[in-house]
């Protein structure tokens, strides 16, 4: 099974080192209706881009911030469930996860931030 998200990016991609190579930690939400509780729902996505080159690393620091727009696609997925400031938190893991389109936001500190239902405690 493979999967494929679209979302906008609420906050920069959170970079690590990872031996070799640099990573950057995404978060992903995805708005829907719920038809039984007649509310806007969201659905958590979370992966990580690794890269060992300082080109692509530096591309990733500039396209994966605030606003952009990015599809991420993976070989399939898994639910990760833990304990957050509110409570249980479930969020799909994309495994193997391959960054597709990217549409960069401009890098104005005064776009309006909007909330994803996305929890800040997130572990990656």
């Amino acid at each position: 099974m493979s999967i494929s998200v679209t979302s906008k990016l609420n906050d920069n991609a959170r970079e690590f080192k990872a031996g070799e190579s640099t990573g950057f930690g995404l978060r992903l939400g995805v708005k829907f209706y719920n038809n039984q509780t007649r509310a806007d729902e969201w659905t958590n996505y979370e992966c990580a881009i690794f890269t060992r080159t300082d080109n692509q690393a530096n591309y990733y620091r500039q396209a994966l911030v605030k606003g952009s727009v990015v599809e991420v696609s993976g070989s399939g997925c898994w639910i990760k469930t833990f304990e957050g400031k509110n409570g249980t938190v479930n969020t799909i893991s994309i495994l193997d996860p391959k960054l597709g389109y990217v549409y960069r936001a401009q890098s104005d500190q005064n776009q309006p931030s909007v909330d994803n239902g996305l929890e800040d405690d997130i572990p990656f």
